[in-house]
């Protein structure tokens, strides 16, 4: 019997700035023969051009999510259709969880719980829309280190409603398995399965100016100074 395969469809518009790193992402799984499918919806920018290298299909589609998401689930070619956000990651062998998740259950679909990041207002809307038992993991907060004002959840009924679960994550109350950590993800950045991104400024004179700019959120990823 023949190992299922994914058909994942990214719907995307004007998503240049992040398009190449999240189909990068998906790298590992077109490698192991699963197909990764972009939607656009129109783009103005050069999302297309950044996506078609990364990509086994780039089509056009009507203005849309839901619209996109169907053309991409039309012309699928595997078993399974993963519907992936442009600004979204998959977690950590999510080839196994999904097909042993769709193996085990007697449904015919499944999700990820959502991890949101920053502190956008439009994250409250973002949040009404969770599935029921979501689960939100704080694991950082350093948006509010220069605020005037703390960031305030403003959407506790969407919290009872969907019986959310929102719980803080500190990396110390893991310190017990960091050096397992340590030895799991050296063997996934050697096999080239783990992929990255640092923001990178230049010589010790501008380190002032990367400070400032990770406290408003500019950087993506780590930000690192590059001594001369």
């Amino acid at each position: 019997m023949s190992v299922p395969r994914l058909s994942i469809v990214v719907p995307v518009l004007d998503e240049a700035p992040g398009i190449a790193a999240t189909l990068a992402a998906l790298a590992p799984l077109r490698a192991a023969g699963h197909e990764v499918i972009v939607v656009d919806g129109g783009s103005h920018d050069d999302t297309v051009a950044r996506a078609r290298p990364l990509a086994d299909r780039v089509i056009g589609a009507a203005r849309g999510r839901a619209s996109q998401m169907n053309a991409g689930a039309a012309i699928a070619r595997h078993d399974v259709v993963l519907f992936l956000h442009a600004d979204t990651r998959l977690p950590p062998e999510a080839e196994r969880l999904v097909l042993d998740g769709l193996a085990r259950s007697t449904h015919q679909w499944g999700r990820f719980d959502v991890t949101i990041e920053g502190r956008h207002p439009m994250l409250a809307v973002i949040a009404f829309t969770m599935n029921l038992r979501s689960r939100i993991v704080i694991c950082g907060l350093i948006a509010e280190y220069n605020a005037a004002e703390p960031y305030r959840y403003r959407n506790l009924r969407s919290v009872l409603v969907n019986r959310i679960r929102m719980q803080g994550m500190i990396v110390f109350d893991w310190k017990d398995r960091y050096d397992e950590a340590i030895a799991a993800l050296a063997e996934q950045l050697a096999a080239g399965k783990l992929k990255y991104r640092e923001s990178v400024i230049e010589g010790i004179e501008n380190a002032p100016r990367g400070l400032i700019g990770l406290l408003h959120g500019d950087n993506f990823g780590k930000q690192l100074v590059k001594l001369d």
